[in-house]
């Protein structure tokens, strides 16, 4: 008998089924957004009398290139009519300190590539008096505090135009203050007159505030 011709192997080229066939599509790996983020930064005050809030503390939930942002933390603020060492020599010299606890929201305006946006934010703060004090000399004994003169409760509302890219987040704030910082016990205490005649009160008093911020940023999660 004659042998059946052998049918050679055939080749072709396999195309995966395409998605009309009822194929799942492939999986694509996609980078996660970072929506935890240590804050930590320093507020400035130049305006008279010159306030800094250091160490400032918070956290940040979102990532920088995000339209919406929220966070909250809190600071030490140090406050003082001579700025920060009485270097002129004036005395009496009326000094503040208090720790500010904050919250706030952030709206992203423009887009900077993929890393981040400029932005507007609304920040609310609570501040606990620590102590108030006069210095009458450089000697650091010749002092008096006047924990009376102060309010208990200081609220403030701020609002920010910053920018934030990847580990940094600055910029600058303005801020109403909603309840002032001394009472109306302020005038019992000795050296009122003097500190009256230099300004300070009108200083320490006043409800508006205008100030400079930059964080460090570092990713949580």
């Amino acid at each position: 008998p004659v042998p059946a011709p052998v049918t050679p192997p055939s080749t072709y080229t396999y195309s995966p089924p395409s998605k009309a066939d009822g194929a799942k599509s492939s999986t694509r790996t996609r980078t996660p957004k970072n929506r935890v983020w240590l804050e930590v930064g320093v507020d400035y005050e130049w305006l008279e009398s010159a306030a800094i809030y250091l160490p400032k503390v918070g956290f940040k939930f979102g990532a920088p290139s995000d339209f919406f942002n929220f966070y909250f933390g809190a600071k030490y603020m140090s406050m003082d009519s001579g700025n920060f060492g009485v270097a002129d020599g004036t005395y009496p010299c009326l000094c503040y300190e208090a720790a500010p606890l904050y919250a706030g929201m952030k709206f992203g305006l423009i887009k900077i590539k993929s890393s981040g946006r400029i932005y507007l934010a609304v920040e609310g703060s609570y501040s606990y008096p620590l102590d108030a004090f006069i210095h009458y000399s450089d000697n650091t004994a010749d002092m008096m505090y006047i924990n009376d003169c102060i309010s208990t409760d200081i609220w403030d509302v701020s609002g920010k135009l910053g920018v934030s890219a990847g580990w940094f987040d600055c910029g600058f704030y303005y801020k109403y203050l909603m309840t002032p910082m001394f009472n109306d016990d302020t005038v019992s205490f000795t050296g009122y007159d003097e500190l009256a005649q230099q300004g300070v009160f009108g200083d320490f008093t006043s409800k508006y505030r205008l100030g400079v911020y930059f964080n460090i940023d570092l990713r949580l999660g």
